[in-house]
């Protein structure tokens, strides 16, 4: 993969690799590479006198130390060396480092902060230690490698004093340095004198010292310095880089599991081993598809649980993990977790610098017996159960929550409406079918506007108002401007007047005052009548006898032939016709007409004396013609005035309660003005198809502050009632036969989270047994460890030489930063890499773990505090992230940096946020 990258990924990850192997390396006064101390056990000044051995040493021969320590006893010098011996190899053993040394030289300077002044090797000489004779008192001293310069001085001197000195250069004055061959180290300390000459009390002591030299993250630094193509070639580490390719290449991965969809996953593939809510099967999904991830869970929502289960699920889906934490407590919540459900052998326990081979062997022991033991799991039944009732309550949850027509809600969303939307009265109005449809239309929510509109003219709108335009239906402003100067006209001049005229007449005809407008219209009428006859005959007819006219006349009165006859054989005839044209002032005129003349004269000549009951007869009153409009103006505008009213029978209503009506309606000018405003909101509610709801308002004259209310019971009761006629299963739901489908499926999900432990096992141990036979020479090598008493290999060598059948038997191995690369070869031996309680991780303590996997989850809580840089004291400018030109300067954790170029997924608080509240 290195020969495809891109010369800018190489340039981002070098420059980050030397920037993060800058960080790790230690500059406080533990460090013995820069502040060196004399040990009593553990350190052995060695003589420089002894030229002639000291070129043998050199040449790589075998030299008895008692040469170099001549002042020592033989049994200090035994003690010494023997402590300085276990030490080197259990370092050797356990760690992977080659600690054992002879420095040679010691560079010191002035502290500038009043400290211990420093005393720092300038040469370190590879060498071992040989226990001769039979009882192993008898030591020798050998050169095992090329002479090194002291990394950790080099450093300093270049970041401190600005003394740039590679370690090449170092080396270089030395003759013969090469593994076999005699140098001279005075050549280098005359060039450290030299380049650190301006460093104030810069000095050399040339001297010689065995012993070990190491810094806790010597191993990092070493993952870091012999791993180059390794780092390029991962794009997780690319990324940290600040790498913009392999930042693309990590997002086009990403996935986004659809919580809705884990109800779909068969029980057989699922294997959480505790509980977990759907914020923690999503990020476990997204990871189990191959996605690197954080996951963000502060205390109390079960990031512990999370990580047990992603752990067991990687396990028996055949992943290898690298569970990596700070402290060793994180861990041990992880592997208690496994350990109650009968997992705790698929993890190997790596955490601490103390950790021994042996301790290593008996947990493979123990993994070995496990995997002996996982019998297989009959569990089909179960899950059949397990599936039948998971449907049949997620049916019922989905009809239950289904959104639905008309309304857009779920019947539980309606439901729970009705229960704080009660109403006092209870309504009982209801909408059915494309009565629903049309509300919905209309949009509900404007229908509860209009009411709460409507509420502001609340009394109009229940037509309990006390005005007389209380009912009237005014459509606008103008409509409500016209109507108001009607009543203003008949108020003030129209309907004054007329009174005025009529009882003038009536009083002069001796008539009574009309009571009703029909009344009024008729005596008007009957006046009218009068006056028209008046006009055509002298007024004195009504004195004579027009009854015997019109007996004399009667033989005519069809005209023609019968009135030319009765002319010429009737005198009577010609007497009464005589006599009547006699008092017609208008001229002659034919028979029938004045037979039909004489007749209505006499008609009304009897009418009149009826209506002044004899005291007066027929005449044409004085006021009668500047009169006779005035009946029909006010009758027109009363017309108008009931029109509007939307009443009638205007002519049956007395002439009191007309004038009452209109003096009352003309009192009130403020009313009408909001009548086309509560026509609007009427129209509207009418419109939306509320006609039935207003109707029982108004019957039940409910107050106007419960009209939207009411309205919202009457429309998700129906929408409800709506959704029950539907499906039958949500209206013929049984609260107590639904709560035992639910215990059954509480029980078989406990039965199945308690069967998938040993499924877990029985996955995971078939393929332990299947790598094992495959590999046949890393099994025997497995299985003869565990056996021996003694000598056991070193961890790193175990690793080395097995590691398919080991990570198959052990799944998921549990370390720290520090012992991932102590006791872990540089290979991408995982497939996933965990990090849990990551905001305690520096990002350069992280990348040897991250090395070793090819996907990665961050776990943590960006609240906790973040981690302590332990080595680097807090006025030290060089590490200050403005001088850091790695992608992951600035931040300060693990987690920070990943939550800028991984997907992240947050688990909801649970079972700690309840037991507190």
């Amino acid at each position: 993969m290195s020969s495809k990258v891109s010369p800018q990924r190489r340039e981002s990850v070098e420059k980050a690799r030397q920037d993060w192997i800058r960080k790790l390396i230690d500059l406080s006064r533990r460090n013995n590479l820069l502040y060196y101390r004399a040990l009593k056990w553990g350190t052995l000044n060695l003589s420089l006198e002894d030229t002639e051995r000291w070129g043998a040493l050199l040449q790589g021969e075998s030299v008895a130390l008692s040469s170099f320590a001549t002042s020592l006893t033989e049994d200090d010098l035994l003690r010494k060396v023997v402590a300085i011996w276990r030490r080197a190899q259990a370092n050797q053993e356990e760690k992977g480092l080659a600690t054992m040394f002879v420095a040679l030289g010691m560079a010191g300077w002035k502290a500038s902060d009043e400290g211990r002044d420093s005393d720092a090797p300038v040469l370190l000489l590879p060498v071992t230690i040989e226990l001769r004779g039979h009882a192993g008192t008898s030591l020798a001293i050998r050169r095992t490698g090329v002479p090194q310069a002291n990394l950790v001085l080099l450093h300093v001197l270049q970041t401190e004093f600005s003394v740039s000195i590679s370690n090449q250069a170092a080396l270089v004055p030395l003759e013969g340095h090469e593994e076999g061959e005699v140098f001279d180290p005075s050549a280098v300390y005359d060039l450290f004198r030299k380049e650190c000459g301006r460093i104030p009390g810069f000095q050399i002591r040339e001297v010689a010292v065995l012993g070990n030299f190491a810094f806790q993250k010597m191993a990092m630094v070493r993952d870091l310095q012999e791993s180059a193509e390794l780092l390029v070639g991962n794009d997780l580490i690319a990324a940290l880089a600040g790498d913009s390719e392999a930042k693309q290449s990590i997002d086009s991965k990403i996935q986004n599991p659809e919580p809705r969809e884990f109800d779909k996953i068969p029980p057989q593939s699922e294997f959480l081993i505790l509980d977990a809510d759907s914020s923690q099967q999503s990020a476990i999904a997204a990871v189990i598809a191959g996605q690197s991830a954080v996951i963000h869970g502060p205390p109390g929502t079960g990031k512990s649980q999370t990580i047990a289960n992603l752990v067991a699920t990687l396990a028996a889906a055949g992943s290898r993990v690298l569970f990596v934490a700070e402290k060793r407590a994180a861990l041990q919540v992880v592997l208690k977790r496994l350990q109650q459900v009968g997992l705790d052998k698929i993890a190997i326990d790596l955490h601490g610098a103390d950790v021994s081979s042996k301790r290593v062997t008996e947990q493979l022991s123990a993994a070995l017996s496990a995997v002996r033991q996982a019998v297989p799991v009959d569990c089909e039944r179960m899950h059949q159960q397990y599936v039948e009732r998971r449907e049949r309550l997620n049916r019922h949850v989905e009809k239950l929550h289904r959104k639905r027509r008309p309304g857009d809600k779920s019947v539980y969303e309606l439901q729970g409406t009705l229960l704080r939307y009660q109403c006092e009265p209870d309504i009982a109005t209801r909408w059915r079918g494309p009565e629903l449809t049309k509300i919905e239309n209309a949009e509900p929510a404007r229908i509860r506007d209009l009411l709460r509109d409507a509420g502001g003219l609340a009394s109009l709108f229940l037509r309990t108002d006390p005005s007389p335009w209380n009912g009237i239906s005014l459509a606008d402003g103008g409509a409500a401007q016209r109507a108001v100067d009607l009543v203003a006209s008949l108020s003030s001049n129209t309907w004054p007047e007329f009174v005025s005229s009529l009882t003038s007449l009536a009083s002069l005809a001796r008539f009574s005052v009309p009571k009703t407008l029909n009344e009024a219209q008729r005596m008007y009428s009957f006046l009218n009548a009068v006056a028209k006859t008046v006009e055509l005959y002298n007024s004195e007819l009504f004195k004579r006898d027009i009854q015997g006219m019109i007996r004399g006349l009667a033989p005519g009165k069809r005209g023609g032939f019968r009135a030319f006859w009765a002319w010429c054989t009737s005198g009577e005839y010609r007497r009464a016709r005589k006599e009547a044209l006699g008092y017609r002032i208008a001229g002659k005129v034919r028979a029938s007409e004045l037979f039909a003349e004489m007749t209505a004269a006499e008609d009304e000549r009897i009418k009149w004396i009826a209506m002044s009951k004899g005291s007066s007869s027929p005449r044409l009153l004085d006021d009668y013609t500047d009169g006779q409009r005035k009946p029909e103006l006010a009758a027109a505008d009363v017309k108008k005035l009931f029109k509007l009213l939307e009443q009638e029978n205007s002519d049956s209503r007395t002439l009191d309660e007309i004038a009452l009506l209109v003096d009352a309606l003309a009192k009130d000018r403020l009313t009408p003005m909001k009548l086309p405003r509560l026509h609007d909101l009427e129209k509207g509610l009418y419109t939306a198809g509320a006609e039935k709801l207003i109707e029982e308002i108004r019957k039940k004259q409910l107050a106007a502050e419960k009209w939207a209310l009411a309205f919202d019971h009457c429309w998700y009761s129906s929408c409800l009632e709506a959704a029950q006629a539907e499906d039958p299963d949500v209206a013929g739901f049984n609260g107590r036969t639904h709560d035992t489908f639910v215990q059954e499926f509480k029980d078989l999900d406990r039965e199945r989270i308690q069967v998938a432990a040993a499924r877990v096992r029985r996955a995971y141990a078939e393929r332990a047994v299947s790598a094992m036979n495959q590999y046949r020479a890393e099994e025997y090598l497995i299985r003869s460890e565990p056996e021996k008493k003694r000598r056991h290999r070193s961890i790193r060598s175990l690793f080395a030489e097995a590691p398919h059948v080991l990570t198959s038997l052990c799944p998921c191995w549990m370390a720290s930063p520090l012992s991932v690369s102590q006791l872990l070869n540089a290979t991408q031996a995982f497939d996933f890499v965990v990090f849990d309680e990551a905001s305690q991780v520096l990002p350069e303590d992280a990348i040897p773990a991250i090395l070793r996997g090819s996907h990665l989850v961050v776990a943590g809580d960006r609240w906790q505090l973040p981690p302590t840089i332990f080595f680097a004291s807090s006025d030290d400018d060089d590490f200050s992230d403005e001088e850091s030109n790695a992608a992951t300067g600035g931040f300060e954790s693990l987690l920070d940096v990943t939550c800028t170029f991984m997907p992240s997924w947050h688990l909801n608080w649970h079972y700690a946020a309840e037991t507190k509240h």
